[in-house]
């Protein structure tokens, strides 16, 4: 299903997201979604007529009974990414769940698109994965509670200049990362400005190492940039003159900079920022 992020599944591989909605501003969500992965849509609202709802979304399957519809996907082993409010979702898998190395995984996004949350089978089912795909994709917020993500604090903040290979832009990250002696593992998010969403180097490689992207708006780094040392070609080039550590500032909560900006081989500025817990004074 997610193929440029690896998932440590105790289960087949997942080949298929089937994402179910039940209003018509949902069913919009679903049909940008499906751009994205492999995925199949239901629709189970009233807001909108079948032809309406092909219109929204092409392919859209309507008039099926929900509760078969679960049935199925449950026997099939698919993943589920509900477009509803949070009750909905439990009320409706609550009946097939079984053990978290077995059961499906399943991902709720709000009806208005601004988070998407990990439910259930977070790490062993790989909603965390689709999760964390489906936010930097979107460049909404992710929730995934797990302990096991929980615990990594760190973000990578990163600024490149245009068409950075792959090679370099990984070879900038590990030099950082052991130059400050930083296990990989405790590094939660890679973040950088949203004028590079799309860049397929960086997005593969976030694939190849498995820590999932964020794009950061331009005008929410412009309102912090001056709290950084800034770049006159970084500035002439993106319009604002500090990406990494604003970048890594803004995609966690409660962070702080703990590694400074610093550039590499002449072409990526890397920066880490921590992210402190709320028991942390």
């Amino acid at each position: 299903m997610i193929k440029t992020f690896p998932m440590n599944t105790g289960k087949a591989v997942i080949d298929l997201l089937n994402i179910l909605t039940f209003t018509g501003h949902g069913l919009k969500i679903a049909e940008i979604i499906s751009g994205l992965m492999e995925s199949r849509t239901y629709y189970f609202g009233s807001d909108l007529g079948e032809e309406q709802a092909r219109k929204t979304c092409p392919g859209v399957r309507t008039g099926l009974s929900l509760k078969e519809c679960m049935k199925k996907i449950f026997i099939e082993d698919d993943a589920i990414l509900f477009i509803s409010a949070c009750g909905i979702a439990v009320r409706l898998t609550a009946p097939y769940i079984r053990d978290k190395k077995t059961d499906n995984p399943v991902v709720v996004m709000d009806d208005g698109g601004r988070y998407v949350i990990s439910l259930l089978s977070g790490h062993e089912g790989g909603a965390n994965a689709i999760t964390a795909r489906i936010a930097g994709k979107l460049g909404i917020e992710s929730i995934i509670t797990t302990a096991t993500e929980a615990k990594k604090e760190l973000i990578l903040g990163i600024g490149y200049r245009k068409d950075v290979p792959v090679a370099i832009l990984e070879k900038a990250i590990f030099k950082m990362l052991d130059e400050n002696d930083i296990d990989i593992l405790n590094i939660r998010i890679i973040s950088t400005i949203d004028i590079k969403r799309g860049d397929r180097n960086l997005e593969y490689l976030a694939g190849k190492i498995g820590i999932p992207l964020r794009y950061i708006e331009k005008n929410r780094i412009k309102t912090i940039e001056d709290r950084f040392s800034k770049s006159s070609i970084v500035r002439h080039n993106l319009g604002v003159g500090n990406v990494c550590e604003a970048a890594a500032i803004l995609a966690g909560t409660r962070t702080e900079i703990i590694i400074p900006k610093k550039t590499y081989f002449g072409k990526a500025a890397l920066a880490i920022a921590r992210e402190r817990s709320l028991w942390e004074e």
